[in-house]
């Protein structure tokens, strides 16, 4: 610690710095009277603050403005504080069962580099050398001093207080350590599983609507989800809270779960659950790629169409029992659902069985695709998520 500051002190700057930050990410560039009143700091306090970032490389001095952005209007023109382009980053790596990618973040989200491993191996072994390989050439893009800290991110049941895979899709990757490999690249590494990442990234880049409480469901080659209380993410004593791949499916088309239960939400929602259930109607070839369950060119069109229209009902049941039992204020289905008309199938049918049991009714329920791209900045978002929460962890001048 610092020497002259209590941990209290530390506690009160941190809050502080991390008002002023949280502002800056959700709002954009603003003038130091603006924080005031948006923070409730004194300008005094903000002055401070202000040249500890400066000091620290996060923040600069935009061009003055007028007061109110209005050309002509009296008064001392304002000067906005922003973060500064080409200045603190944070970096994203993701790990698949094929590839690795790695990119670069500028603090208001710009990506500024990224780079492809693909990875022929399935295993973790492979999986991980593929990832520092992506991760090493992304922070070769960037100056060491710039990068605040790395997050690494899978799919599955990860222990971010570890770094461990408890469970994952990805055959083999139980009890996989994904902290210690990168910890030599970055002075800071965090590790969590996708959905978590997701609920973050959508958390403090505007994705979901201005709330403390909400649910992220995310719809792939798995289903999971992240409940955000307070506008921090659950995890659970074991990391796995979140789990739905067990939850049940009502009036389900009787697929045996590998728990031993019948239609669980695994088992018949995820895209390969979908794939699956084509391959075994003729739909498919069986070596078709599960991820052309999608596609909407193919012969078997018109079949595959009413398979994931039913899809689309059974997450959409499901969905509406997860906010009836956990009353969000908003939850966002993430992920690949199909066409329009697969969307709009399951969110109201969310919304009808949400006002037919009187539970649950008054929650928004949206829709976000996920693209390809999305998930080295979800990554990327556990360390902006502990920089804006912990700043003085990260910029030392700000205990000057």
């Amino acid at each position: 610690m610092t020497a002259g500051h209590t941990p209290l002190m530390r506690e009160v700057r941190d809050g502080n710095a991390a008002a002023l930050l949280q502002r800056l990410v959700l709002d954009g560039p603003a003038a130091r009277k603006q924080l005031g009143r948006a923070t409730g700091l004194s300008l005094t306090t903000i002055t401070r603050l202000v040249s500890g970032l400066v000091d620290g490389g996060v923040l600069y001095e935009l061009p003055a403005r007028p007061v109110g952005g209005e050309p002509g209007r009296a008064g001392r023109p304002e000067t906005p504080l922003g973060f500064v382009p080409g200045g603190r980053v944070v970096v994203g790596t993701h790990l698949r069962e094929a590839s690795a990618t790695s990119s670069v973040f500028d603090l208001d989200g710009t990506c500024t580099a990224s780079f492809t491993v693909p990875c022929q191996d399935p295993g973790p072994e492979q999986g991980v050398a593929a990832a520092i390989a992506a991760t090493e050439r992304a922070l070769a893009s960037t100056a060491s001093g710039r990068v605040l800290g790395l997050g690494v991110s899978t799919d599955g049941v990860i222990d971010p207080r570890t770094g461990v895979v408890v469970d994952s899709p990805h055959p083999g990757w139980r009890n996989a350590d994904l902290r210690t490999p990168f910890a030599p690249l970055a002075p800071r590494v965090l590790v969590d599983g996708s959905v978590r990442c997701l609920a973050l990234d959508a958390l403090w880049r505007g994705q979901v609507p201005r709330t403390d409480t909400f649910l992220m469901v995310l719809v792939a080659n798995a289903v999971a989800s992240a409940l955000v209380v307070g506008r921090s993410p659950l995890s659970g004593p074991d990391a796995s809270a979140g789990q739905i791949a067990h939850l049940p499916v009502r009036n389900g088309p009787g697929v045996l779960c590998p728990c031993g239960a019948t239609d669980c939400l695994g088992v018949v929602a995820t895209d390969r659950a979908l794939h699956a259930r084509a391959v075994e109607r003729g739909l498919l070839a069986p070596a078709t790629p599960w991820a052309d369950v999608l596609r909407d060119d193919l012969d078997t069109a018109e079949g595959l169409r009413a398979l994931r229209l039913e899809r689309a009902r059974f997450l959409g049941e499901s969905v509406a029992t997860l906010n009836a039992f956990c009353n969000p204020e908003a939850t966002v289905i993430a992920g690949s659902l199909g066409t329009e008309e697969e969307v709009e199938v399951c969110l109201s049918t969310a919304r009808a069985r949400a006002a037919r049991v009187g539970a649950g009714a008054l929650t928004r329920v949206e829709h976000r695709p996920v693209r390809r791209s999305t998930w080295d900045r979800a990554s990327a978002a556990l360390v902006l998520d502990d920089f804006l929460r912990r700043p003085t962890s990260y910029v030392a001048a700000l205990l000057d």
